[in-house]
């Protein structure tokens, strides 16, 4: 159908100009702007809150310390990070 198609090039279209895989650019363009990961986003800012469970500045990011259950995480799985602590201890 049209509506899909339309998501499948618009997923190429992103895929060809940022030079992301498809599984990056699906999971940077879908899953971390979806109401599932702004919500447990927010969750775990809270659990941890708003602040870098690393150096205690304000918290920007939340990180993901394990990608298994990538889509159905686990708190445990998840820590809020300021952009400094994340870009140095990311593993992507």
């Amino acid at each position: 159908d049209q509506p899909r198609q339309d998501l499948i090039d618009e997923l190429h279209r992103v895929v060809s100009a940022t030079g992301k895989s498809m599984a990056q650019t699906i999971y940077s363009e879908v899953y971390l702007k979806s109401n599932h990961w702004i919500e447990t986003r927010t969750k775990i800012y809270e659990r941890d809150n708003y602040t870098c469970q690393i150096c205690s500045d304000p918290a920007q990011v939340v990180h993901h310390m394990e990608y298994v259950h990538k889509g159905s995480e686990y708190p445990f799985e998840l820590v809020s990070l300021c952009n400094k602590c994340h870009n140095l201890y990311r593993h992507d």
